[in-house]
C-alpha cells in the first residue's frame, strides 16, 4: 500500500509540474520555478522511496548517498532528451549510406564443401555383430568396421583389436592399419612432448607438460591402443609424470581425476580414492568423483557409506548410466 501510494504521489507531482510549464498565461520565469521546485520535490521523494526499498544491510546512512541519487533523478529527465537531440543532430550529419541491397539466396562460399546428412547404417551392437560374422560378405564387413571407427564412442578400438587374427586379410590389415594410425598420433604427441620437456622451462610449466605426457599416455590404455601385456608399463609412465606434475599443480582438479583413474587402473584404490577426494576439493564436477568413490565402497563393502554418498549426490541422477543406481540405493 505504501508503495502505491509513493507511486500515486510522485506520478502527482510530476504531472502538475508538467501541467505549470505549459500553462501560456504565467510568466515564464514561474513556470520554469514551479516545474523545477516540483520536479526537485518528486527528486526527493524517489530516492527516499528507493532507500527503504532497499536491504538493511545495504542502507548507507550518509549524506553523499542521498545527494547523488537525489541529483541522478533530478537531472535524468533533462539529460535524456539532450542526448537524443545531440545524437539525433549526429546522425542526420553524417552522409547517407549506399542504397540497401536486398538478398534473396546466399550461395555456399566457394571452398566449402557441402555434406548431405547420412544417417548411420549400423547401432554400435550391429556393427560389432555385422564385423564378428566371418560368413558375411567382405564389403558388410568392412562396412560394419568403417562404422565402428567412426563412432568415437569407448570400447570402438577394443572391437577392432578383437579382429586383428581376422582370417580375412582385407578385415585384418584395415583394423591394424586404423588402431597403428591412431597410436602413432598419440605417441608423435608424446614425443614432442618429452622434448620440450628437455628445454629449460619454469617449474609451473614444466608441471603442465608433465600433466600433458600422462594424459596421453593413459589416452593410450583407455582408447585399447596398447596390448595387455604394455599396458602395465604405459600406465607406470603415466603416473610417474602425474606425480611429478601434481606436486606443483596441487589445485588442478583435473590433475588429481587423472592421478585417480591411474591408480585404479593400476589396483591402487585406496590412492585412488585419496586423489578422488583431493579433486573434489579442488572443485572437480561431481559426476567426475562421486560415483567412482561409490565404486570402491562398493568394492570394499561398504554399504551404508554407499548410501550415505549416493544420497547426498541425488544430482547425479540425471546421468543416464547412473540414475537408476542412485534410485536403487537411495529407494
Amino acid at each position: 500500500m505504501r508503495d502505491k501510494l509513493f507511486t500515486a504521489v510522485i506520478f502527482i507531482l510530476e504531472l502538475c509540474g508538467v501541467g505549470y510549464l505549459i500553462i501560456p498565461f504565467l510568466p515564464i520565469w514561474v513556470r520554469v520555478t514551479t516545474f523545477l521546485g516540483l520536479h526537485l520535490f518528486a527528486a526527493l521523494l524517489t530516492m527516499t522511496w528507493s532507500y527503504y526499498m532497499l536491504p538493511h544491510s545495504t542502507r548507507v546512512r550518509e549524506r553523499r548517498a542521498f545527494m547523488t541519487f537525489s541529483s541522478c533523478n533530478f537531472i535524468i529527465p533533462f539529460a535524456g532528451p539532450i542526448q537524443f537531440i545531440i545524437w539525433t543532430l549526429y546522425i542526420l550529419s553524417q552522409p547517407l549510406m549506399s542504397k540497401l541491397q536486398f538478398i534473396n539466396e546466399i550461395d555456399n562460399p566457394v571452398f566449402s564443401a557441402e555434406t548431405p546428412f547420412v544417417p548411420p547404417q549400423y547401432g554400435e551392437g550391429g556393427a560389432v555383430s555385422q564385423l564378428s560374422a566371418p560368413t558375411l560378405a567382405i564389403k558388410k564387413r568392412i562396412d560394419a568396421l568403417m562404422a565402428i571407427d567412426s563412432s568415437q564412442v569407448h570400447g570402438s578400438n577394443k572391437a577392432l583389436r578383437e579382429v586383428l587374427s581376422d582370417s580375412t586379410d582385407e578385415i585384418r590389415l584395415l583394423a591394424f592399419g586404423i588402431l597403428d594410425a591412431k597410436e602413432k598420433n598419440i605417441t608423435d604427441k608424446i614425443h614432442d612432448l618429452e622434448d620440450k620437456l628437455k628445454l629449460p622451462h619454469s617449474a609451473h610449466h614444466k608441471a603442465i607438460l608433465e600433466k600433458e605426457i600422462a594424459e596421453f599416455f593413459w589416452e593410450l590404455v583407455y582408447q585399447d591402443l596398447i596390448i595387455d601385456d604394455l599396458q602395465n608399463y604405459i600406465l607406470v609412465r603415466a603416473l610417474e609424470h602425474a606425480e611429478r606434475a601434481a606436486k606443483v599443480l596441487k589445485t588442478d582438479a583435473g590433475m588429481w581425476v587423472l592421478l585417480s583413474r591411474i591408480y585404479i587402473r593400476l589396483n591402487k584404490l585406496d590412492k585412488g580414492e585419496q586423489a578422488l577426494k583431493k579433486a573434489d576439493e579442488c572443485g572437480a564436477p561431481a559426476s567426475k568423483v562421486w560415483p567412482y568413490i561409490a565404486e570402491l565402497l562398493y568394492g570394499k563393502r561398504q554399504w551404508a557409506e554407499l548410501k550415505r554418498i549416493l544420497f547426498r549426490n541425488k544430482g547425479l541422477r540425471d546421468i543416464p548410466h547412473i540414475g537408476p543406481v542412485i534410485d536403487f540405493w537411495c529407494k
